[in-house]
């Protein structure tokens, strides 16, 4: 499977196009069974990912915990969220 290839189709243009992603994205990665090594031919592909928080966030006028797109099970999490989740 090439998952750059996949990464780069107009389905996850999100990626690139949504202003919290794109070149804030520090880590993209597979989960679920591609992670595991326990994919099948009909397995779906689950991308994982942490992305960096914009200033309006540092200074408290936003927040932002994650992204999900439900149609390509892809989920980003921002920084923040995700050090507080390798902590539990």
């Amino acid at each position: 499977m090439d998952f750059k290839k996949l990464m780069m189709s107009k389905e996850y243009d999100f990626l690139r196009n949504n202003p919290r992603l794109g070149s804030r994205m520090i880590l993209l990665g597979l989960g679920g069974s591609y992670a595991y090594g326990t994919n099948q031919e009909s397995s779906d592909i689950d991308f994982r990912g942490v992305t960096l928080p914009l200033t309006s966030d540092l200074l408290g006028m936003t927040s932002f915990e994650q992204y999900e797109d439900a149609h390509t099970d892809t989920v980003i999490y921002s920084f923040n969220k995700i050090v507080k989740l390798l902590l539990v």
